[in-house]
């Protein structure tokens, strides 16, 4: 008697090995091009290029990462897979891009893995594990998945995604598994937990798990809700514990959670629709894709393309509510709207932040009920042209994809795409301004300047006024000081505007000491004054020899920011003006050690050598001119 396999498991598995490798390639392929893009000075430079918090998995890291609300997000996992790429390589992009890609490959093999369970417990035969896999690669290679994949700030998504897709993967396990269905229950909430731990953004699955009850699986049938009800208790309360972490962080890590002032329940119920339908549009059709969908000035419910989306929304969900029980095809098709509706809820506009009104990366999570959808109708066509037409579609999607990734290779390539696809971008314009007077190119980072500016009158524009300043003195235009004082008018601390007043104004714009002092004064008085309205006071004060409010001003400084050594610098250089010796010591000493610079080093040598410590001066002076060769005092005191 032969002890080989039978024939149709080890076919079985043949197929689940190919569907995997299908998968993978569907996941890895339209992105691999982005190893080679560098981080972006949208978002991934305040993330990564000027933040030390993630740098290291020492006890006072692993500190920030799992007590911070940074950029308005709580994501210590998400966090923390940042710092071993980092451990790893350092700040090299190219590890950063290389552990997106394999995050998303994981979540694209996890989700697969799922969709094959889910359509075995729902009695799909041996097309089963073609359907899945088509189903994963339609997930995988969509071009909406290529903002979550390539832009780095997105770690969450495919971190998040990964662990989401664990935990659905878990919980059909534990359908089937009888015997260890406890362990499996147990995998999947931790593996949820660790989903909301990296980003909060699947708080609907509970709800999701629910629909899964009701179809494919049927389980309200045999024993009703209460027992499905209650073995969802622990996912609901950790999505409770999530939406009020998303909440904190999106209040108190950015300020940017909109109020029912700013904006109106309709209107929010507009921004949602559309958000939604638009999605969907883009799911069937995902051309004209950008990398930012600017918030319009202006919303209002009963516009024609809101209105239409709320009706779309709302007559979709009634007729598909309704007609649920009629067959197993609108069965499916209710469950993967239902499972849509709950997963995008927490990232669309009833809950509002930022100003944008949709964004791809906001369908990560919720194309799970997509891939879903897709598999459960190819998995009951009839014949392989079906899934040989689908295959065909999947690698339509991968080309555009890798088309679509093109356009994050870099920071201006990126907004010249935004501007490409809405020509009225304030913030594509402001952007590309930006970017374009840092290349050098002054004359025509003012062209886009001047449209930003034209396109929202009615918003704030210190920084654009700015921005645009700038641009200006680059010219040696003299109109640059009247965006300077405009900007000042409208937020007298602003930090580039005031330290650009306070350095020019005098010497380029023929303004009086006084004017400039009366600007300063302005941004103190303008609630919770800035660090660089105390920097510049300190520094004035102090060269009009007034010493005790100099070292006001720098008290209050280095009181606001303990950590910075600026402030610690300037207090004890008002305290050697006032001749308070050991107290410069002290404050030099902490200065140094927070941040050395020539400057504090020379200045801790002047407070030293007055204090009678003339061999500990001299180390002090040495220090500085190894710090900079140049120092214009230091080489004298040796």
């Amino acid at each position: 008697m032969s002890n080989a396999p039978p024939a149709r498991p080890a076919a079985a598995a043949r197929l689940r090995w190919l569907g995997a490798l299908a998968v993978l390639a569907a996941a890895l392929w339209p992105f691999w091009t982005s190893l080679e893009f560098p981080f972006l000075a949208w978002d991934d430079d305040v993330n990564f290029t000027h933040n030390d918090g993630f740098r290291g998995l020492d006890a006072e890291h692993l500190r920030w990462m799992w007590t911070s609300f940074y950029a308005g997000h709580y994501m210590p996992l998400s966090w923390m897979s940042c710092a071993l790429d980092y451990e790893l390589a350092g700040l090299d992009a190219r590890m950063f891009h290389a552990t997106n890609l394999a995050l998303h490959a994981t979540c694209a093999l996890l989700l697969f893995l799922a969709l094959d369970e889910l359509l075995e417990l729902g009695g799909v035969g041996a097309r089963r594990v073609a359907a899945a896999a088509l189903g994963a690669c339609f997930f995988a290679a969509h071009p909406l998945r290529v903002e979550s994949v390539v832009w780095l700030t997105e770690r969450r998504d495919v971190l998040s995604g990964a662990f989401l897709a664990l935990s659905a993967w878990s919980w059909i396990r534990a359908q089937r598994a009888l015997a260890a269905r406890s362990r499996w229950l147990g995998l999947s909430i931790l593996a949820f937990a660790a989903s909301l731990l990296s980003k909060v953004a699947g708080l609907g699955f509970p709800l999701v798990l629910l629909a899964l009850d009701a179809w494919p699986l049927r389980r309200h049938d045999r024993v009703g809700w209460r027992p499905r009800i209650v073995e969802k208790l622990p996912y609901f309360a950790l999505a409770l514990g999530g939406a009020v972490l998303g909440i904190l962080g999106q209040r108190y890590g950015t300020q940017v959670l909109a109020d029912l002032d700013a904006r109106p329940l309709l209107e929010r119920l507009a921004i949602s629709t559309f958000a939604f339908r638009s999605y969907l549009r883009h799911t069937l059709l995902p051309l004209g894709l950008s990398p930012f969908y600017e918030l319009p000035a202006r919303i209002a419910l009963l516009e024609p393309r809101y209105l239409a989306s709320l009706v779309f929304v709302l007559a979709s969900s009634v007729f598909l509510f309704l007609r649920r029980r009629r067959s197993n095809t609108h069965a499916a098709l209710w469950t993967a709207w239902w499972s849509l509706c709950v997963l995008v809820a927490p990232v669309i506009g009833i809950v509002h932040a930022g100003h944008q009104i949709a964004a791809d990366r906001y369908t990560y999570l919720p194309s799970f009920a997509l891939a879903g959808l897709v598999a459960a109708a190819l998995a009951r066509w009839q014949g392989r042209a079906a899934l040989v037409a689908f295959a065909g579609c999947i690698v339509a999607l991968g080309f555009t994809a890798r088309a679509t990734t093109a356009h994050w290779s870099d920071t201006r390539t990126l907004f010249e795409r935004v501007i490409s696809i809405e020509p009225d971008s304030y913030l594509g314009h402001h952007k590309l301004g930006v970017l374009l007077h840092q290349a050098g190119e002054p004359q025509a980072a003012l062209e886009h300047f001047d449209r930003a500016l034209a396109l929202r009158p009615e918003r704030p524009q210190a920084d654009l006024r700015y921005d645009r300043a700038l641009a200006r003195m680059a010219l040696e235009r003299r109109d640059a000081l009247e965006d300077i004082e405009r900007a000042l008018d409208e937020q007298p601390g602003h930090a580039g505007a005031l330290r650009v007043f306070a350095q020019e104004g005098e010497r380029r714009f023929g303004r009086t000491s006084s004017e400039v002092d009366l600007r300063i004064e302005r941004a103190l008085d303008d609630g919770g004054p800035p660090l660089v309205a105390l920097e510049l006071a300190a520094r004035r004060a102090l060269e009009a020899g007034e010493n005790e409010r100099g070292l006001g001003h720098a008290l209050e400084y280095a009181r606001l920011a303990p950590n910075a050594p600026l402030g610690h610098r300037l207090v004890g250089r008002a305290a050697l003006f006032l001749g308070e010796f050991e107290r410069a010591r002290e404050a030099l000493e902490r200065s140094c050690a927070l941040g050395p610079s020539a400057d504090a080093h020379y200045e801790l040598g002047l407070a030293l050598e007055r204090l009678g410590k003339p061999e500990a001066a001299r180390s002090q002076f040495r220090r500085a001119l190894e710090l900079d060769p140049a120092h214009p005092r230091a080489a004298g005191k040796l």
